[in-house]
């Protein structure tokens, strides 16, 4: 075998066992937390026109993953802030951001639990029921009352529910905080 070849082998095993190591990794982030399930344009589309987005308002959202909602509000000329345990996504998102020249979407990596969230009129999750009934308490005393939020898949028991969209077998709710 020729040198080039062998080099070429082993460049594709040490890509291979990166993306093994990438793939471990996000499994093990998705069984401790909640997994990250990338939403398509037309789900964030969709979610943006549920919560009525307008420019100049500030939108949060709480386990951000590639940052797709959160750049989808800034091209809606909304001041956009991800919130993402995973520190690979939020490096992931922060060059999504960069590259599409939104300066006003910014991307935090901490665990939306034990951090102070910031100011927003639109808050957007896709988190577990379970999940979801931990953060109502927060969500209610951090933020004013007709605060919206937007879950895709996730009912919020305890906050008003405003309206619901079904996409195919995606349903999206917008609630609002009393």
């Amino acid at each position: 075998m020729t040198t080039f070849f062998l080099v070429c082998i082993f460049i594709a095993e040490l890509l291979l066992t990166g993306l093994l190591i990438l793939a471990g990794y996000m499994l093990v982030s998705g069984i401790i937390s909640v997994p990250w399930v990338r939403t398509r344009k037309k789900i964030s589309q969709a979610m943006m026109d549920l919560a009525e987005i307008k420019p100049g308002q500030r939108v949060l959202d709480l386990g951000s993953g590639d940052g797709s909602l959160v750049l989808e509000a800034g091209k809606r000329g909304a001041i956009g802030v991800g919130i993402e345990q995973i520190g690979f996504l939020v490096r992931l998102s922060r060059c999504r951001a960069k590259f599409a020249k939104q300066p006003d979407c910014t991307f935090i990596r901490a665990n939306i639990f034990k951090t102070e969230l910031p100011d927003a009129d639109i808050i957007f999750t896709y988190l577990f029921p379970e999940f979801n009934k931990k953060l109502t308490p927060i969500l209610k005393q951090r933020y004013p009352s007709g605060t919206r939020v937007v879950s895709r898949d996730f009912v919020f028991e305890d906050l008003k529910e405003i309206s619901q969209k079904k996409l195919g077998m995606t349903m999206l709710f917008l609630y609002e905080i009393s």
